[in-house]
């Protein structure tokens, strides 16, 4: 558990340092067998690529995010979808993550 614990926190750091001018953010995935951030572009559809991550699955426990992002269980940003506000996001069970979409902020938003 004091594991898990520290690599959340190094990986909540990672995330705020890590992203870019290139309109990128990193997004913390974790499963049951590892925890690592993956690179997204902002307001554009990106396809977890479970090769990419090694994971042995798409099964994630744990979404750490500091921008508001849009899940998917399908590739392309289709299937079952949940919007997150940023922070960390866990269950007790794994959830099966095929894509996110990202969003940057409306500067000039007229919501109240």
């Amino acid at each position: 558990m004091r594991t898990t614990s520290f690599s959340l926190f190094g990986l909540n750091l990672v995330l705020l340092i890590s992203s870019t001018v290139a309109k990128t953010t990193t997004v913390g995935v974790e499963t049951e067998t590892e925890s690592r951030g993956v690179s997204v572009p902002m307001d554009d559809c990106f396809d977890i690529d479970v090769d990419e991550l090694t994971y042995p699955s798409r099964d994630v426990t744990t979404l750490a995010i500091t921008k508001k992002c849009r899940v998917f269980t399908g590739p392309m940003c289709t299937g079952r979808t949940t919007l997150l506000e940023p922070g960390e996001h866990s269950s007790p069970e794994p959830v099966m993550l095929g894509s996110i979409l990202c969003e940057e902020p409306e500067v000039f938003s007229t919501e109240l």
